[in-house]
This record gives C-alpha cells, sequence and structure tokens, in this order.
C-alpha cells in the first residue's frame, strides 16, 4: 500500500515530469511507458491500477487513517469496492472495513449493491426472471463497456 503514497506523491507533485526532460509528459503518458513497475497485461491497466492505488491512499490513509496493516489485509480490489460506500457514508467506515475482512470479494461485491439486497437474499435466488444485456469488450485489452468507445471498430 506504500505505493499509493508514492504514487499520489508523484502525481500531486508532477515529479514524473523529469523523467524525461526533451519533451512534456502527461501523468498518462508516464504510467503506460513500459519500464513503469506498476503491474498489469498491459499500459492502460497499469494506469488504472496506479490511479486505483492512488484513490485507495487518498480516502484510507489520508482521509479516514486506517492502519497500513489493515489495508494489506483486505487488499486493493476489496478496497476499491468499499472506498465509494464509505466515502458516501463516513459513519458507516469500521462496518464496511469489518466486511471487507470477513467476507470473500464476491460477497463484499454483492453486499455493495444498492437494491436492498441481502447476500442470503441473492444466494437463495432462483432467478426465475432474468434480462438480456448486451456490452462492449475490447479485444485489445478485455475491458468491458456499456457504450462503445468513439472509433471503435465494431465486429459482430
Amino acid at each position: 500500500m506504500a505505493a499509493g503514497e508514492v504514487l499520489t506523491v508523484m502525481k500531486e507533485k508532477r515529479t514524473y515530469e523529469a523523467e524525461d526532460a526533451s519533451m512534456r509528459v502527461t501523468w498518462k503518458d508516464y504510467c503506460m511507458r513500459p519500464n513503469f513497475p506498476i503491474p498489469g497485461p498491459n499500459p492502460e491497466s497499469r494506469r488504472r491500477t496506479a490511479d486505483t492505488l492512488i484513490r485507495i491512499y487518498k480516502i484510507f490513509r489520508k482521509k479516514f487513517k486506517v492502519s497500513p496493516n489493515t489495508l494489506v489485509e483486505i487488499g486493493r480490489k476489496k478496497l476499491n469496492l468499499i472506498g465509494t460506500k464509505i466515502m458516501d457514508n463516513p459513519s458507516e467506515k469500521n462496518s464496511w472495513i469489518d466486511k471487507a475482512k470477513s467476507l470473500s470479494y464476491e460477497d463484499l461485491r454483492k453486499e455493495c449493491k444498492d437494491d436492498g439486497s441481502s447476500i442470503a437474499d441473492m444466494n437463495e435466488c432462483e432467478h426465475s426472471v432474468v434480462k438480456k444485456v448486451t456490452f462492449f469488450k475490447c479485444e485489445s485489452c478485455g475491458q468491458t463497456f456499456k457504450r462503445a468507445p468513439k472509433d471503435s471498430e465494431i465486429k459482430e
């Protein structure tokens, strides 16, 4: 989780610009470099991971002073899920942190749904009424979209 702090400082103070004095480098450009030290299958996923780590650091360490050990115990995927919940209702911070510690990622995702259903309700659902859903998926990076991004070639 220390990476979030380092990345936050780099982005806010724009220290990444010193990496290449011969040309103007944006945060996105910097994150997309092949030697950028954040894991991911492609440059865009590494940038998203960096931005997620920054968001987690700002919410959980800077704003709410959650211990680094707790953040490591929960993990970035779960922290990313509950970040908005905590920002929307700070008084529920401890409850969401406890849920993130004890629930699987999938159960936590279900708990984060805003339709009033409990995990038990969802697990007991017989799925008797379903709706066809259409989405778009990038064949290069695997990201999914509700609407096709502009200038995308759409394959059937």
